[in-house]
């Protein structure tokens, strides 16, 4: 399997325009072990999330592509910016079954996240333990997690599209295949 962790990272800021209200969501990278304000944001309850999220939410905890699968269109799109793969004629189970095939001890945890009809968008952290999906010895077994923030397009009750913003150099130095950027010094 190509790992779609094999592709130049960017520790530059992302700016994903949403397409609803044409309210920015700023993904900024960071250095690792550097605590920052929002490192500090409470946890969304289940409660506040709005039901489709929560669904998409138990469905990764759950590690089950076919769930996911569900609650998008047959047309839909996957797709991980980071690694620039995205999933291919409608086929999002297939897309996610590779990746969690090579991942255990999936868990999602959400931060915050809102619907509008038209658009929705879910920040939250994500835990898994590598089995292959990112190759290398050193890096079997051992357990990665990143914030993670999902931009979704709906349509009606379901998924059109969703879109995974991520810094892939952070569960590559967590891996052990990249050093851990020097921490910053604090004012």
């Amino acid at each position: 399997m190509t790992s779609p962790f094999a592709v130049s990272i960017s520790r530059r800021a992302v700016v994903v325009q949403a397409s609803a209200g044409g309210a920015a969501a700023l993904l900024a990278a960071r250095p690792l072990g550097r605590a920052l304000a929002q490192d500090a944001t409470p946890v969304a309850s289940p409660a506040a999330l709005p039901s489709l999220l929560q669904s998409w939410v138990d469905a990764w905890n759950a590690a089950d592509p076919k769930a996911i699968a569900a609650l998008y269109t047959p047309d839909a799109v996957y797709e991980d910016v980071p690694s620039n793969t995205t999933s291919k004629n409608g086929d999002v189970a297939g897309f996610l079954g590779g990746f969690m095939s090579a991942v255990s001890d999936i868990h999602v945890t959400p931060r915050t996240g809102f619907a509008t009809a038209e658009a929705a968008a879910l920040e939250y952290d994500f835990s898994a333990t590598n089995k292959g999906f990112v190759p290398g010895a050193a890096a079997q077994g051992k357990p990665f997690s990143v914030r993670i923030a999902t931009i979704f397009a709906l349509s009606g009750d379901k998924i059109s599209r969703s879109s995974d913003y991520y810094d892939a150099a952070t569960i590559l130095a967590q891996l052990g295949l990249m050093p851990a950027p020097a921490a910053s010094p604090t004012a």
